[in-house]
């Protein structure tokens, strides 16, 4: 005895379907929450207090971003580096891409320290570096 014929197809030769709805709806998930969780500014990997300023302003450049402790330490990707390393920060600015330059100082940070990496930043080939700041 023959099946009944469903929209023109025999049943019998009827294959099995796959629903691509989940699979779809799990890759905007993943899609979601890799955008979330990936950071769209390099942080320097080192801990600092920031000072506070009424004019800070939200920074969403990309930069290469250099910490200056209050020991007097600057850090470039999470390693250290010499004040007046242009060199460093010129490479730096090369592998990302990036013209600016985020300057992360501590709040107690010397001023005389944060002023050399300020200068080796212009000498690597930044067109402009930030400093950070929290808002007050």
């Amino acid at each position: 005895m023959r099946r009944r014929r469903i929209f023109g197809k025999d049943r019998e030769h009827a294959g099995a379907g796959v629903d691509m709805a989940p699979l779809i709806d799990m890759v905007f998930i993943l899609l979601i929450f890799f955008a979330v969780t990936t950071s769209f500014l390099s942080n320097s990997g080192v801990e600092i207090e920031r000072p506070a300023s009424d004019r800070s302003k939200p920074f969403s450049d990309s930069a290469v971003s250099i910490a200056v402790t209050k020991q007097g330490d600057v850090f470039l990707d999470g390693q250290r580096i010499n004040a007046d390393d242009s060199f460093a920060i010129r490479t730096a600015l090369e592998r990302s891409g990036a013209k600016r330059v985020l300057l992360e100082g501590d709040r107690e940070a010397q001023m005389g320290i944060v002023l050399k990496v300020y200068d080796a930043c212009f000498a690597a080939g930044a067109d402009d570096v930030s400093i950070a700041a929290n808002k007050r």
